[in-house]
């Protein structure tokens, strides 16, 4: 059960339609010309990788089904392993082991090898995918919020805004008082702390949230796709790196809770999560949150020019990011696992200061995806998560003289306008 911190009503300042609102801004999104999605004329230049780092003696175990209690306590004995934490749902269990000092790789290899283990993982540390932020100008920005434009958002306005759905921002927390989020946030998760304080001190969570599902008509701050959606906020941020263990742990806990649809805007600093050999426990838990939980987590695919080569899941949908000529940008990473593209670039947001910024990354691509699977799912609730992943593919635009998927751009950029169309009809 979730509850939302401000209980007064969001949708006063929606008094008249967003549509005749915006359609009638002199020089908005007015060219009758159709984006194109084209292919990369030349790929982005890989950035060396930072090497991988995790906490210090710490590991993310589960046990398997059935095992006995005393035999798990008996295997941490062994290697004097002590438990820390633990969480997950459903049967999924994820103990956080303090493992004896400097004795993290004979740990690993002693319970790997235990009957009562599965899915062990280190304990990785983390890094967001925003390439840049820079203040906004003063002038009126919906005319330069291409990527309204770009996804079929303005039109889709006529059938959906979002209603009624969650978006679960898995990141270093929010503004909930910020103008363009104001009424909208429900009390979330402190994956860190266990407690419900998302105070976001970094602003890079506001910023994704914002992108997604900014209160518009009201005056202030930008338009956002799912304009009427709320958000589920968790703070996975721990000083300057992001905790693999808070994001498994946000990852159960939102699911727990109801929520349907994950964004994830942060991901290895020296590759991917699609890597399940050495993201075992993030994998498991996002496949409870697919399979048994019903729910869709959209995932930025990163900023190295990365290539991915591992196989494309289901349960982790990652995000390329394009610029406003329809390609690829010069950062984002492409591969194996890319599900969707989406906008990436001179994107505008609301910082957790309440300032209009200018941002580029796969950080903003990806909730750009989440938002429009809420527009989807709010025409039809009833819909599986399956259906809305056939709806969004299937309704993509395609870059020219490309095969229905590519590792550039997935399935395509969403066309949100067609997708909400399309949902309707199921």
């Amino acid at each position: 059960m979730i509850k939302r911190a401000r209980v007064w009503s969001l949708w006063s300042v929606l008094t008249f339609s967003l549509i005749s609102l915006f359609t009638s801004q002199p020089g908005f999104c007015e060219s009758s010309e159709k984006f194109e999605l084209k292919l990369p004329q030349q790929l982005p230049t890989q950035r060396a990788q930072q090497a991988a780092s995790y906490e210090d003696d710490l590991i993310m175990i589960s046990p398997n089904p059935g095992a006995d209690k005393d035999d798990i306590s008996d295997a941490l004995k062994e290697v004097h392993g002590t438990i820390v934490n633990t969480f997950g749902a459903d049967g999924h269990i994820v103990y956080v082991v303090k493992t004896e000092k400097g004795k993290l790789a004979e740990t690993e290899k002693t319970l790997g090898k235990d009957k009562n283990f599965h899915g062990m993982q280190r304990c990785y540390r983390n890094v967001l995918h925003a390439v840049s932020v820079l203040p906004a100008p003063n002038d009126p920005v919906y005319a330069q919020e291409w990527h309204l434009r770009a996804m079929q958002a303005i039109t889709a306005w006529n059938i959906s805004q979002g209603a009624g759905q969650i978006i679960g921002v898995i990141d270093t927390g929010v503004n909930a008082s910020g103008r363009d989020l104001s009424g909208k946030v429900y009390q979330g998760f402190n994956g860190i702390t266990y407690s419900t304080n998302t105070t976001d001190n970094h602003g890079h969570g506001t910023m994704v949230s914002t992108t997604a599902a900014a209160i518009t008509n009201n005056g202030f701050g930008i338009a956002s796709p799912a304009c009427r959606s709320y958000i589920y906020p968790t703070c996975i941020a721990m000083g300057n790196y992001i905790s693999e263990i808070a994001i498994v742990n946000s990852i159960y806990n939102a699911g727990s809770r109801g929520v349907k649809i994950l964004n994830i805007s942060a991901g290895p600093s020296d590759g991917s999560f699609g890597d399940k050999s050495k993201h075992p426990a993030l994998h498991e838990a996002l496949q409870w949150f697919y399979s048994t939980k019903g729910g869709l987590c959209f995932i930025a695919s990163g900023n190295s020019g990365y290539a991915d080569r591992y196989p494309r899941q289901p349960y982790m949908m990652l995000v390329s990011a394009i610029d406003s000529t329809g390609m690829l940008s010069s950062f984002s990473n492409y591969g194996n696992t890319t599900w969707f593209t989406a906008p990436g670039r001179d994107i505008f947001c609301i910082d957790n200061k309440d300032r209009q910024v200018v941002v580029a990354g796969t950080s903003f691509s990806s909730p750009l995806c989440a938002a429009a699977a809420a527009m989807v799912w709010s025409v039809n609730p009833k819909l599986k998560n399956y259906d809305v992943q056939n709806i969004l593919t299937s309704t993509c635009l395609k870059a020219a003289n490309s095969p229905s998927w590519n590792i550039y751009y997935g399935y395509g950029l969403p066309n949100i306008d067609a997708a909400v169309a399309k949902a309707r009809l199921y």
